[in-house]
């Protein structure tokens, strides 16, 4: 959860650093003490103290004229005057982004830019892929279809599922009723009076996926106009 520059993060490994256990102990709540102040008025780790701040010392349970004093004994900062304000300092602690700045905005950040972009790239999947009916609802059209070859044709083919299967597997590869309507009627003419090929008026045949692609090549230009690529 974000800190919204609330809280001064007192690290687990802070009681074991050297520098902080080289402190008395009133200077060691001093430091943890500043630094909240840092965080509450302070700027990306750097804050301006005056001489003067009487709340400031009071927190840090040091007299007023001890204050910048302390501020100077204590690790892990810099300390530096402050022209023309009356010895005023400014302090920037060391590695206040590493150890204070919170570090779940950045994580946050990434995962919503992740997300975004696999929303992104689904949107656009979704875009570019044609919509493919489900099989059930493909299949009064594709009994539809075995209906008419068996009335151009004059045969009884049945509407098993192999034969009603290879027609919805057409369908939904992208091919229009009305294109297997023509390589039907196509085919038959072809095939009708010729006792070699009209064997081939089935199912099996005019719907293998191999066959039927070649079948649908050999289709007028007209049969694709309805917006299939020619």
């Amino acid at each position: 959860m974000a800190d919204q520059a609330r809280w001064f993060k007192f690290w687990c490994s802070a009681p074991s650093d050297d520098d902080l256990q080289a402190l008395p102990v009133p200077d060691r709540w001093a430091w943890a003490v500043f630094g909240a102040y840092t965080k509450l008025h302070g700027n990306a780790g750097t804050v301006s103290v005056s001489p003067s701040n009487v709340a400031l010392a009071g927190e840090m349970g040091v007299t007023l004229d001890d204050l910048i004093p302390c501020i100077q004994r204590l690790p892990h900062m810099t300390v530096e005057e402050v022209k023309n304000r009356h010895g005023a300092v400014s302090v920037t602690w060391h590695n206040w982004t590493k150890y204070q700045v919170d570090s779940t905005v950045a994580e946050r950040q990434r995962a919503s830019r992740s997300k975004k972009r696999r929303e992104e790239k689904r949107e656009e999947e979704k875009r570019s892929t044609p919509y493919i009916p489900p099989a059930g609802d493909l299949l009064p059209t594709a009994r539809e279809l075995l209906r008419f070859l068996n009335r151009k044709a004059g045969r009884q083919y049945q509407p098993t599922k192999t034969n009603l299967g290879l027609i919805v597997a057409r369908l939904r590869d992208g091919a229009t009723a009305d294109q297997c309507r023509a390589v039907i009627g196509r085919k038959t003419a072809e095939w009708l009076a010729d006792p070699k090929m009209t064997t081939f008026l089935r199912p099996a045949t005019l719907f293998n996926a191999t066959k039927f692609a070649q079948y649908q090549g050999e289709l007028p230009a007209t049969a694709f106009d309805n917006g299939q690529p020619e």
